[in-house]
C-alpha cells in the first residue's frame, strides 16, 4: 500500500515540479527584458525609440551595437547617437524589434521619444530683485556681488539673435548646431545657432542680458537644439548636450548649461 500511495503522489509531485520550473523560467525572461518607458498619452511622439546603454559600456561596444541595431531598424539606420553625456542611440523600431533590443544585455532601458519644446512667460518677473537679497521685503535694487565674467553659458534652445543690443558681442556661436545636423542642412541653409523663433534669445537675455540679465558679464554660447517652431525630438537635445560634454572641458573655462525646455518627463 505504501508503494501505491507513493505512485499516486508521483503525478502531483511532477506537476508541482513543472510549475516551479515554469515560474522560474518566466522570472528569468522578465528579468532579461529591459524596461520600456512610454511617453505620456498626450505627448507628441516621433515614432522613434532612444536606446540607453549601461554606464560601463565602452565606445567600442557602442560602435558594434550601432551596426547591429541598424539591421533591426525599420529604415535600416540609426538616426542619431551620443557617446559622451551617455551611451545611447535613436532609431525606429517595430514592436518585434523593440522586444529584440530589450533582451540585449548591454541595454539599460529604452524610452519612447517625444518632442521637447520651449517654455516662455509673458512679463519679466521680479526675479532680479529677489535673487540678490535674503530679506523678505524687496528693496527695488539689483546689486549682485559678481557679473559672471569669464563664465560660458551654453543656451540650449532655439538659438540666439547675436546682434541684439542686449548682448554687446557676448553672444556667440558654440560651434555646433544640433538642429542643422539633424536636418542635414548645408551651406546657406544652416542657421549656425541663429534664433529663428525668439525663445532662445529671451532665455539668453534673462541669463546675461544688459538690462534684465542676472549675470551681465557672461559669455552666451548658442547651441541650437529647438527648431523654428520651438520644438525638436529629444535626441536632438541629447546630441547638443553630448557636444557640450565633449568640447566644454577643452575651453578651460567655467561653464553652465541653460535649458528652459518642456515636453513631459524624459529619463
Amino acid at each position: 500500500s505504501h508503494l501505491a500511495v507513493s505512485a499516486r503522489k508521483v503525478p502531483t509531485m511532477l506537476a508541482a515540479t513543472w510549475i516551479v520550473c515554469l515560474l522560474a523560467a518566466a522570472t528569468c525572461v522578465a528579468e532579461s527584458r529591459r524596461p520600456v518607458l512610454r511617453a505620456a498619452p498626450n505627448a507628441v511622439t516621433t515614432g522613434n525609440y532612444v536606446v540607453v546603454l549601461r554606464r560601463n559600456t565602452t565606445n567600442e561596444t557602442l560602435q558594434r551595437l550601432l551596426s547591429k541595431a541598424s539591421k533591426h531598424s525599420d529604415d535600416n539606420r540609426v538616426h542619431r547617437y551620443v557617446e559622451t553625456v551617455a551611451k545611447a542611440f535613436t532609431l525606429k523600431l517595430s514592436p518585434y524589434s523593440l522586444e529584440v533590443l530589450r533582451r540585449w544585455p548591454e541595454v539599460d532601458y529604452i524610452e519612447e521619444e517625444h518632442m521637447a519644446y520651449g517654455t516662455q512667460s509673458g512679463q519679466i518677473p521680479w526675479h532680479l530683485d529677489r535673487i540678490d537679497q535674503r530679506s523678505r521685503n524687496l528693496n527695488y535694487f539689483y546689486q549682485p556681488i559678481a557679473t559672471g565674467a569669464g563664465v560660458d553659458v551654453y543656451i540650449v534652445d532655439t538659438g540666439i539673435n547675436y546682434n541684439h543690443e542686449e548682448f554687446k558681442n557676448r553672444a556667440i556661436y558654440a560651434g555646433y548646431d544640433a538642429v542643422d545636423a539633424y536636418m542635414s542642412l548645408v551651406g546657406s541653409d544652416r542657421m549656425q545657432g541663429l534664433d529663428c523663433f525668439g525663445h532662445g534669445t529671451h532665455v539668453a537675455s534673462l541669463c546675461g542680458g544688459n538690462t534684465f540679465g542676472s549675470a551681465k558679464g557672461v559669455n552666451l554660447l548658442s547651441l541650437r537644439a529647438l527648431d523654428c517652431t520651438n520644438m525638436a525630438p529629444w535626441s536632438v537635445v541629447l546630441d547638443a548636450l553630448d557636444y557640450i560634454a565633449r568640447t566644454a572641458p577643452q575651453r578651460g573655462r567655467k561653464a553652465i548649461v541653460s535649458m528652459s525646455l518642456g515636453g513631459g518627463y524624459f529619463q
